[in-house]
């Protein structure tokens, strides 16, 4: 009996490692797209030159993080204005071409 009890329990540490090093990943990748995101959102405003593959590569980054946010149940709070940003941004240099 003790030794099964051991196993569980060693399983059951396992288990609780793995889950706090997810969740220690999950939030430095969710921290590392939002700073990306403000970082170019801060440089489109400050009007400093941006391609078409950056405001791309930006979108797609989004993409990401919010399908993070979406699969862990966490919410938007800080990036949706820098995206604003961005988005309007690309828009005008869409309008008046690259």
């Amino acid at each position: 009996k003790d030794s099964i009890k051991g196993l569980i329990d060693g399983q059951q540490d396992r288990d609780s490692k793995i889950e706090n090093l997810t969740s220690l990943f999950v939030d430095k990748e969710i921290d590392d797209y939002r700073w990306e995101i403000i970082n170019f959102a801060t440089k489109v405003s400050e009007g400093r030159p941006c391609n078409k593959d950056s405001f791309k590569h930006c979108l797609r980054t989004y993409e990401k993080y919010e399908a993070l946010l979406e699969k862990y149940g966490l919410e938007n709070g800080e990036v949706e204005i820098s995206m604003e940003v961005v988005n309007d941004a690309y828009k005008e240099k869409l309008k008046n071409g690259f």
